[in-house]
């Protein structure tokens, strides 16, 4: 949340530093919805900074991660964001 945050700010640097180091937390669970989330709000972050193919990545990878879980209505979520314009601003 903090990094998406950062990322509207115009704070770009800190904002991907915040969103990696809360990727790389929630890397360490095995809490897959989390690790998701962590991952789908640095695709956010991504997507603010002109990053789109790395945002697409990060995506992908959370889409994945809620599938896992069985979390399909998540991950429909994320697939939508995914086919988003570039231009608008993900929530």
């Amino acid at each position: 949340m903090r990094a998406k945050l950062l990322a509207r700010q115009g704070d770009g640097e800190d904002a991907e530093r915040v969103a990696r180091e809360a990727t790389g937390r929630a890397a360490l669970t095995d809490l897959l919805d989390d690790r998701a989330q962590a991952l789908a709000d640095l695709a956010v972050v991504l997507r603010l900074g002109g990053r789109l193919e790395e945002a697409a990545m990060a995506l992908e990878e959370a889409i994945l991660l809620h599938e896992q879980k069985g979390n399909i209505v998540a991950a429909d979520t994320l697939r939508a964001v995914l086919a988003e314009p570039p231009g608008r601003d993900p929530r």
